[in-house]
């Protein structure tokens, strides 16, 4: 029997609930565990910030568990995404055939330049007041 992953493919966090009947997760699989391998798997599960079985399911499916950022740096995480959605939308507006001129570009490309740089000091821990 060959091994096929489900075709909706295994995205962490998913939940079931929208997905077609016949890709709900409705099997349960039971696995034995020592008493130390089971509190190391909770453990895991608890520094990834994420739930036992979405924890096993990232690691069978994928290989990799994508942590979530530390406490002190979910501040600093949203910053970079707000970034990452503007830098993104430029590079959306340009493939669509949008004009941008120079004068308009080079002042918001400097200005996100600048929020990186003091991004990354302040993730690094390094204090950028009275530079």
């Amino acid at each position: 029997m060959e091994a096929v992953l489900p075709k909706q493919n295994y995205i962490p966090g998913r939940s079931g609930q929208n997905l077609a009947p016949e890709d709900r997760r409705s099997r349960q699989q039971v696995i034995r565990l020592s008493a130390g391998e089971r509190d190391y798997l909770h453990l895991m599960a608890k520094e990834h910030g994420m739930q036992v079985a979405e924890y096993i399911r990232a690691c069978v499916f994928t290989g990799q568990v994508r942590s979530q950022p530390p406490e002190a740096n979910k501040a600093k995480w949203a910053e970079l995404s707000r970034l990452a959605s503007n830098l993104n939308q430029l590079a959306r507006a340009y493939n669509a055939g949008f004009e941008v001129t120079e004068e308009e570009l080079t002042p918001l490309l400097k200005d996100t330049l600048a929020e990186l740089k003091m991004l990354r000091d302040a993730l690094l821990g390094i204090s950028t007041e009275g530079a």
